[in-house]
């Protein structure tokens, strides 16, 4: 008869080694099917293209949040394509482009405390694919062969 216990001690490091290796592999082939992560690097002179209403104009432009509260503002290079999900197209360097880059730091209506501040988007190589604007220092991009940006809505960060 073997004693209650006995091969148990064995069997789970394996099981438990097994199941580990399961999960690094989902978790490597998810990523890689999403693409890789881009990144923000924060740019005083990208702070002054949005408040001074002179963003580059061959980028195309979108918003995220609602349409008269946005948490963000992006522009993405003419050889680059943002997945929409979520966000909205915005003409640059208008009014109304204005009024939205305005709104993006309002301290008595967000509760955020941290001013609006301008960065690049960068892609996993480090170079720069856009513009961002917003209050929220980071989001997560992921950006993949074909070209493809997504971003995530910042207020999804928190």
């Amino acid at each position: 008869m073997i004693p209650h216990g006995y091969g148990t001690a064995t069997v789970r490091p394996l099981r438990t080694a097994v199941l580990a290796s399961s999960a690094l592999l989902l978790l490597a082939w998810g990523c890689a099917s999403t693409g890789a992560s881009g990144r923000l690097t924060f740019d005083d002179e990208v702070t002054r293209m949005f408040t001074g209403n002179s963003v580059p104009p061959e980028y195309r432009y979108y918003t995220v949040g609602r349409s008269d509260m946005p948490y963000a503002i992006v522009g993405i290079a003419p050889d680059y394509r943002l997945i929409t999900r979520g966000w909205d197209l915005v003409t640059p360097n208008t009014r109304e482009f204005r009024s939205k880059v305005d709104f993006i730091w309002e301290p008595h209506v967000w509760y955020q405390i941290s001013p609006a501040q301008g960065s690049w988007i960068l892609n996993p190589a480090g170079e720069k694919i856009g513009i961002w604007y917003s209050m929220y220092a980071s989001t997560a991009i992921r950006v993949n062969a074909q070209r493809q940006v997504m971003i995530y809505s910042p207020d999804l960060e928190d």
